[in-house]
């Protein structure tokens, strides 16, 4: 009678072990799968955070390169302006002695005329 309680002892603390076995082994699939679902979303959030960079860096790319351009431009207009004013000069350097020479001969023709 004793051998027999104690098998029925063990055989309920074995189905007790059992089905603490099985809620342990669901509670580590449960676990898994939770842990599978985050690491899907973070790698989810990365792909998308790695997209939003490289959109970014492209955007970064075309404004440093518009600001070349607009640089160069501005530089181009800068040295145009600069040459047209140089012409300028030149040209006032160079029809100013001529009206002082015409000038200079009216003048002289006058005073032959008045001698």
């Amino acid at each position: 009678a004793e051998a027999e309680a104690r098998a029925s002892d063990l055989a309920k603390a074995a189905a007790k072990a059992e089905e603490e076995a099985v809620e342990a082994f669901a509670k580590l699939v449960s676990e898994r799968r939770r842990a599978a679902d985050a690491e899907q979303a973070a790698a989810a959030q990365l792909s998308h955070a790695l997209r939003r960079v490289a959109h970014a860096e492209a955007a970064q790319v075309s404004l440093e390169r518009r600001l070349q351009e607009e640089g160069e431009a501005r530089e181009r207009v800068e040295l145009e302006e600069r040459q047209a004013r140089a012409r300028e000069a030149e040209l006032r350097l160079q029809t100013g002695p001529a009206r002082s020479r015409v000038r200079s001969k009216e003048k002289f023709e006058r005073q032959l005329e008045l001698t």
